[in-house]
């Protein structure tokens, strides 16, 4: 038995098994598989799903799936302005998604695209949540006020791409508000562990020890 914590992966959507790896898998409403091969994963109505269905639609899903899968998390649930849906609405069925996360006590996984603003200024309006932001590709500046309103960030392919400042702000964000992830991309966790230990110049046992402590803190409920 391994004495060292698992790679924590708080957001994916590729599902499979490793015995030191700890995978968060994404699951949205009214397209979850049966059985859900893993005991980690996250529900919720994304913001695209709104392209495809009405909200009437969505909610019914959404509530018979948490009651039959109890995730761990809603998510992945947001604001995105890049999509062609007004926010008003997307703003609509987020806040029910987050009644459901009190109902449920349950941290939220967020979806953000070009609407920092709009999420930072909802924390504020409704705070009490746990709020993770998934795919956090922003600068350093932008980090530090997600941290200074209580947001967990994570980060992953975004680290290798050079174009890009994620790999500056990571170098900024306390340990404590950090999650890592592979999301979609062919990076395996451990690389973005590695690539993501060599920015902060700590090592993969140091990051691997405080991210799981992380996790437990948030998501291993009592």
């Amino acid at each position: 038995m391994s004495l060292h914590p698992p790679y924590v992966d708080i957001h994916t959507h590729r599902s499979g098994e490793h015995a030191d790896v700890l995978s968060v898998l994404n699951l949205m409403a009214g397209e979850c598989p049966e059985p859900v091969c893993t005991p980690y994963y996250s529900l919720g109505i994304h913001p695209w799903q709104l392209l495809q269905y009405d909200v009437a639609t969505l909610k019914s899903r959404m509530t018979r799936d948490i009651q039959r899968l109890k995730p761990m998390a809603i998510g992945e649930i947001g604001l995105d302005r890049a999509v062609a849906v007004p926010i008003p609405i997307q703003q609509e069925i987020l806040g029910w998604q987050e009644q459901l996360a009190l109902q449920y006590n349950l941290p939220l996984i967020h979806h953000v695209v070009r609407a920092n603003d709009l999420m930072l200024e909802r924390a504020k309006k409704y705070p009490g949540f746990v709020r993770v932001i998934h795919g956090f590709a922003g600068k350093p500046t932008e980090a530090l006020q997600y941290v200074g309103a209580g947001f967990m960030l994570s980060l992953g392919a975004v680290l290798f791409d050079t174009k890009r400042q994620a790999a500056e702000s990571i170098k900024s964000i306390p340990a404590e508000h950090l999650f890592l992830e592979t999301d979609e991309s062919s990076f395996s966790i451990k690389e973005v562990y590695a690539r993501a230990a060599s920015l902060r110049n700590e090592t993969e046992e140091e990051l691997r020890i405080r991210i799981f402590d992380n996790f437990a803190r948030i998501f291993i409920r009592k």
